[in-house]
């Protein structure tokens, strides 16, 4: 009868007069209570990152205490030049140069008969004669501390590769060529003396 699908007889037909599409059917909505969340909870409730906190580390405190360094040489000169500056006020020293050696003496006190021998020696060989006299004739310059230096120049400018023959001692003369022999008041008493200082005078 043109019928493609036949219905049972006993299956009501039911007509739908209203077209049923998606856009026309309801959403049901269901009201759920909203819980607010306070700052304070986020925060506590939040992880910490330890990796990014600093790590302050205390340092070692260590102490260093200087010590004061002494210069024994500094501290042999300043011994020396209080000593001068002490029992110095005045003195004579007359040097006489030889070929090899250099003769020194104090003659700030010498008796006459000293300086007779002192003459003689002199006269005795062929050499230069050289004096120092403290103080220094220049106002500025008789500071008794510098009189060692003073005294040092003068025998450095003398005895260039020479032994330095000192008659006496004396005792703010230092030089490392001095070589300490008799007084001439020794010599006076004991003529043997001028012997040995007549042989180192001619193997000068």
């Amino acid at each position: 009868m043109g019928v493609d699908v036949w219905i049972p007889r006993h299956v009501a037909v039911q007509k739908n007069t209203k077209s049923s599409l998606w856009r026309d059917q309801s959403v049901e909505q269901y009201d759920q209570p909203l819980i607010p969340i306070s700052a304070k909870e986020s925060v506590e409730h939040t992880p910490k990152d330890s990796s990014s906190e600093p790590i302050l580390v205390q340092p070692d405190v260590i102490e260093i205490v200087q010590q004061p360094i002494q210069n024994p040489v500094t501290k042999q000169h300043k011994t020396i030049d209080l000593e001068i500056s002490i029992t110095l006020s005045q003195f004579r020293l007359e040097a006489f140069v030889l070929r090899q050696s250099v003769l020194l003496v104090e003659t700030t006190t010498l008796s006459d008969a000293e300086r007779k021998l002192w003459t003689n020696i002199q006269s005795a060989l062929s050499g230069t004669y050289a004096e120092l006299n403290w103080p220094f004739p220049l106002l500025n310059f008789r500071d008794n501390r510098g009189v060692g230096a003073y005294v040092q120049g003068f025998l450095d400018a003398l005895t260039l590769d020479k032994k330095i023959l000192c008659l006496g001692q004396i005792e703010f003369v230092r030089h490392a060529q001095l070589m300490p022999l008799a007084s001439l008041a020794e010599m006076l008493e004991q003529p043997r003396l001028k012997k040995r200082l007549w042989t180192l005078m001619q193997s000068a």
